[in-house]
């Protein structure tokens, strides 16, 4: 079986599927599948650590989409350097070094937005350009449209991962097939789902990606008896699971991103035609689309594609449009490279139209054909800005996670509407909170700087200031930050200027308890509490985002067990002596205690024990085991 996870980065209660091949911890791999046939996925790519051989250095998957390019997770190769990687392409049983073709690795380009977000690993999408071309290897296409990843899509995924949770991974190249679940089912499990992602499982669990299959492509059927490219594996709960769908990252979503990338190293993107193309097969080299003007275009394959490029200078309406006798589809994205419309026959078959309303920016507007279609077309881009609002503004603030309306002139404190910081520990600790300005009126709402006064104001500051205007029916917001430097209450006046005929200037009174608690257990790797290695230490997180850091020293080779215990929810990261990130985990243990196995080298780690979500206290107890 394949599973999704990764045993070397954890999200939240998730785990990515990356094999921990650089600390030789056991990597999972797919659930429930069966063994591949050889040569069936030329394409299919092993990452592996230098030095080692494929089956002690394989860590995690990608796919070969270009010549000279794969595709992978960037969990996968965050931190790692080009200098410490191969891959292994078309290889199907590690065991065998003559079993596919390794090449190095000369540049990892990682997305420049990838992060973990509210637990769940976002941009999760690397490419790996290789020292020197395949020629004669096929590569994997990626998929185009939304369409092709809708929910209920069959797919299949592959990997050398681990085959249960906690397993063993398999030398040979496995497969299993599972269909695409909604991301709104998916959320009940993931909350915070967007665009960048696909879940992908079957009823009843039992068929997943592993560990061990991080960054391995999620494929679907092109209808001709080959495969695209519709995801890279990035991150689950357990492995085949009941209910609980692996996620992936969604590749039609920075399908304009990977092109990019591509497009600018100098080489063919593949499937594409370069020889006697007269627009870009990439939003790189995109033509500028000049309003109301038509543009020919020609699709001299039907495998080709035109790129345009459209400069908004203000919020408005875009209308794009194509004519002729030729069958193409038009795809509307972001600068970022997020899809954001799609259309087909929409001016009557077979012309596309796009009307939809956008924001001052740039976009992209990729034309290509339907099915085997090719020749010549005609697109024309129209852009209406939108009226200026005339009337007069209406101003209203909120605050706190409930959006709860805090009264002109208010003056008490609330925790429903952020305006109460609570208790914050002197020196060390801060609390922030984002407030929201709303204009519900017709006409510009015009803001001068938020200003803080009063007995407590230096306590406090304005680490985010509002804007200048915000426009009738929107919404802006300014962030204001607790840091105190003295113990005891403070309170201090916000002032927010404005031309609200009634509302100027917006008053409201914000406060906090600046608290002189010792802390037991160091904030930091240089005020450290130095443990044994096997110990029990009993610990307190004494105030909200509190931080107890420990540090441990190993003096050979040993596998350590790391776990805390107790009814605190906490979360805990294991780092090396440069503060690299090893491990980190949240639930794996025992209720709401983390706990983190790894192989580790002789020398100094440290672990950094915090609450799961970042405001929780009280005590716990962390036990380190071999």
């Amino acid at each position: 079986m394949l599973g999704a996870a990764c045993t070397g980065f954890m999200a939240g209660p998730l785990t990515g599927r990356l094999a921990a091949a650089s600390v030789s911890d056991p990597a999972p791999k797919i659930v429930g599948g069966h063994t591949a046939s050889k040569g069936a996925y030329p394409w299919m790519t092993a990452l592996v650590m230098r030095g080692q051989t494929a089956l002690d250095g394989q860590f995690c998957g990608g796919a070969l989409i270009h010549p000279q390019w794969v595709l992978s997770a960037a969990h996968c190769v965050e931190g790692m350097k080009a200098s410490a990687l191969d891959v292994v392409v078309g290889g199907h049983d590690l065991r065998s070094a003559t079993d596919g073709t390794r090449v190095a690795v000369s540049q990892i380009v990682i997305h420049p937005r990838f992060s973990t977000a509210n637990g769940l690993l976002v941009h999760d999408f690397a490419l790996l350009k290789l020292s020197q071309p395949l020629t004669g290897v096929p590569v994997l296409p990626l998929a185009e449209a939304a369409s092709q990843v809708a929910p209920g899509t069959a797919v299949r995924g592959m990997g050398w991962g681990t085959t249960s949770e906690g397993g063993r991974s398999s030398p040979v190249l496995l497969e299993v097939d599972m269909n695409l679940f909604s991301l709104t089912a998916a959320a009940q499990v993931y909350p915070g789902l967007s665009e960048a992602h696909l879940a992908a499982g079957v009823p009843g669990g039992g068929r997943d990606t592993c560990q061990g299959d991080s960054g391995g492509p999620l494929v679907i059927s092109d209808g001709r008896g080959g495969w695209r490219h519709a995801g890279t594996v990035s991150f689950g709960d357990g492995c085949g699971r009941d209910g609980v769908p692996g996620i992936y990252g969604n590749t039609v979503t920075y399908r304009s991103w990977i092109l990019q990338q591509i497009g600018t190293s100098g080489t063919q993107v593949p499937n594409l035609p370069v020889a006697t193309d007269d627009h870009a097969n990439s939003a790189a080299s995109a033509t500028l689309l000049s309003w109301n003007t038509p543009v020919r275009g020609v699709l001299e394959t039907a495998a080709d594609q035109d790129w345009f490029r459209l400069e908004v200078g203000a919020s408005g309406s875009l209308n794009l449009t194509s004519s002729g006798t030729n069958d193409v589809r038009g795809t509307l994205f972001s600068a970022s490279g997020s899809q954001l419309a799609q259309n087909d026959n929409g001016a009557g078959a077979p012309n596309f139209l796009i009307t939809t309303p956008v924001a001052a920016g740039t976009y992209y507007l990729q034309v290509s054909g339907t099915g085997s279609s090719k020749g010549a077309y005609t697109v024309l881009g129209k852009w209406t800005a939108t009226p200026a609002s005339t009337g007069t503004p209406e101003i209203g603030l909120e605050g706190g996670p409930g959006a709860t309306v805090i009264p002109d002139g208010a003056l008490t404190a609330k925790t429903a509407d952020g305006t109460e910081f609570g208790t914050v520990e002197v020196n060390g600790g801060s609390r922030s909170t984002a407030f929201t300005i709303r204009n519900s009126g017709k006409g510009s709402l015009t803001l001068g700087a938020v200003r803080l006064s009063g007995s407590g104001a230096a306590q406090f500051r304005v680490t985010t200031q509002a804007p200048a205007t915000v426009a009738a029916g929107r919404s802006a917001a300014f962030q204001i930050t607790y840091d105190p430097a003295l113990p005891g209450r403070h309170e201090a006046q916000v002032t927010l200027p404005n031309n609200d005929a009634d509302e100027s200037p917006y008053e409201f009174v914000i406060a906090g308890t600046g608290s002189t608690a010792t802390d037991d257990v160091g904030n930091t790797a240089a005020t450290a509490t130095r443990v044994a290695v096997p110990s029990t230490t009993p610990a307190q997180l004494g105030t909200p985002k509190d931080l107890d850091v420990f540090q441990f020293v190993l003096t050979q080779t040993a596998t350590v067990s790391l776990t805390t215990t107790g009814s605190l929810d906490t979360y805990g990261i294991l780092l090396d002596s440069a503060g690299k990130t090893v491990a980190e985990n949240d639930d794996l243990g025992v209720g709401s205690n983390f706990r983190i196995r790894r192989k580790l080298t002789a020398g100094t780690y440290s672990i950094v024990v915090r609450a799961a979500f970042g405001t929780e206290t009280g005590a716990y107890a962390l036990q380190i085991t071999q």
